[in-house]
């Protein structure tokens, strides 16, 4: 008897086993698109922290009278490292610089003086770092620095942001848990945003 019963359940057996196989695979389809989705809000969630700050930080320059004033330009210094045409300002404001710099024992330039611009994209390296909160593909970090990705620009400024990740890596402020990923060495995750 047991086997009558057996033999009238394995239809219904195979139509559930054919059903939940399909509902699988949708499921496995939908995950790597949410993950491709994930991806992108990662990618603007960083973008829009950092021109946030970047605004707080302006707005509280202007408020505090050391904002840059028109016409009038301060004295650079010499670059460590040329960067490509169009990037010498670099993301970080000028008060996160010296905070950075004073934080490190440097020397502080002083209010609307202006950093190099190697030292200026070190700094904003760390400041999208530490506000991701996540490692970053190398194009990933680039875009969110508000630089170029594509064509013969993006390939300058990719490799002005990989030769300075790679020399924050040696000086153990970064880590590069896999090719073309950087993330804020563990220590310094607190710290790295404020200098």
């Amino acid at each position: 008897m047991g086997f009558e019963g057996e033999e009238a359940a394995a239809p219904g057996l195979r139509v559930a086993i054919e059903f939940y196989g399909e509902k699988a695979e949708r499921l496995s389809r939908r995950a790597k698109e949410l993950e491709v989705e994930l991806g992108s809000l990662r990618e603007e969630m960083v973008q829009t922290l950092v021109t946030r700050d970047q605004l707080s930080r302006a707005l509280a320059e202007i408020g505090a009278g050391t904002g840059p004033q028109l016409g009038k330009t301060a004295p650079e210094e010499e670059p460590a490292e040329a960067a490509p045409p169009g990037e010498q300002g670099g993301t970080a404001p000028p008060d996160s610089a010296e905070k950075s710099s004073s934080a490190r024992g440097g020397n502080s330039a002083g209010p609307g003086k202006r950093r190099s611009a190697s030292g200026e994209l070190m700094r904003a390296i760390e400041q999208v770092l530490t506000t991701a909160g996540i490692p970053l593909h190398l194009k990933e970090l680039t875009a969110a620095l508000g630089r170029p990705t594509e064509g013969k620009p993006g390939t300058a400024a990719l490799e002005s942001v990989r030769s300075t990740c790679k020399r924050l890596v040696e000086t153990g402020r970064l880590v590069q848990p896999e090719t073309a990923v950087f993330a804020i060495a563990p220590g310094r995750r607190e710290g790295a945003a404020s200098g």
